[in-house]
């Protein structure tokens, strides 16, 4: 036997056991009842959701119940259901809260994996990029490199950045190499080397992102931290993590920072992203575990200037007097601009 209960006030409606929406919304297979009661609903007829029939319709039945005495109580209705339909109900419900508790152990795992909150500060910080019209920012790079004498060496690099988007960028540069200066305005790449007093020219792709992509392809060049920049920062991310977390919060050159670390089997990685209202990149830490020596490469973000007002003349490369132009080899062997 089962047993509803009309509490009073309108469309007011409990089954034990049972999640149920009253009035005219129809969920699973409809049934009817009517009750009589003293809030303006006099024999008026309303449908209830109920578990499945079969997906075959039948016939509505009605239930009636005086008014009881004291109006906080419920006015009681009875069914009595088959032990066919019953068992159906029973199996029903065994079905539902298996897939359910399958579901929410996929989503616990899921969860354990790639924590909700670094993959929401994530994507705030590439929202934030993505959204910018223009920024310069500083950055300071220590880079292990192989060394056929000595083995893992840190090389450090300093640079300053100025882009526009989504087709400017000029890029200041010391490092091992000495002062070098990149230029680049949506129709040329052009470096020059203020120690040997020679630049090279190099037609380039209309966008930053594609002309990153062309430069390192053809002359492996490196720019610090460049994966920030890519619309699908977050996703990739994902696509290439087994284990995104938040470890919590750090001061960072002062400032408040959200620490986030990504890691698969070769490669881990630690995020610092500012807390504050643009969540901009403090600093980049990743650790490479399949190669030799294991080196880090490591970059802390400063002076960071969102919009700011750069002129196109910046991004426009003049060679200066004695400057003498020479071709940019396409890299048979790793090189960067920033080594």
């Amino acid at each position: 036997m089962i047993v509803f209960k009309i509490f009073p006030g309108p469309f007011s409606f409990h089954v034990p056991g049972f999640p149920f929406a009253i009035g005219d919304q129809e969920l699973f297979s409809p049934a009817e009842f009517k009750y009589i009661g003293k809030y303006g609903y006099i024999g008026k007829s309303f449908k209830f959701i109920f578990p499945p029939h079969d997906g075959k319709a039948k016939q509505a039945t009605e239930f009636e119940a005086g008014v009881p005495d004291d109006k906080k109580e419920p006015y009681i209705y009875q069914w009595i259901y088959t032990s066919t339909q019953i068992m159906k109900w029973i199996l029903f419900g065994i079905f539902v809260i298996g897939l359910c508790a399958t579901v929410m152990a996929q989503d616990s795992t899921k969860s354990n994996k790639y924590d909700p909150t670094a993959i929401m500060i994530l994507d705030r910080m590439s929202d934030v990029i993505g959204e910018m019209n223009s920024c310069s920012f500083k950055t300071s790079v220590a880079n292990d490199v192989s060394n056929p004498e000595f083995g893992t060496i840190r090389e450090f690099v300093n640079s300053e950045i100025f882009m526009v988007g989504p087709d400017k960028m000029m890029l200041n540069y010391h490092g091992p190499k000495g002062h070098r200066q990149i230029w680049y305005d949506s129709t040329q790449y052009a470096i020059f080397d203020y120690e040997e007093k020679n630049y090279a020219l190099v037609e380039a792709p209309n966008t930053i992102i594609a002309m990153i992509d062309s430069i390192h392809q053809h002359f492996e060049f490196d720019f610090p931290a460049a994966d920030f920049f890519y619309p699908n920062f977050t996703d990739d991310l994902l696509d290439h993590s087994d284990r995104i977390a938040l470890l919590g919060r750090t001061d960072i050159n002062g400032a408040e920072c959200f620490h986030i670390l990504a890691k698969n089997t070769n490669i881990t990685a630690q995020i610092w992203i500012n807390n504050d209202a643009y969540n901009l990149p403090a600093k980049l830490v990743i650790n490479y575990h399949s190669k030799p020596g294991n080196p880090q490469y490591e970059c802390t973000f400063s002076d960071w200037h969102v919009n700011p007002n750069l002129p196109n003349a910046i991004f426009r490369f003049v060679p200066p007097p004695g400057a003498h132009r020479v071709r940019l080899m396409p890299a048979d062997t790793p090189q960067s601009v920033t080594k």
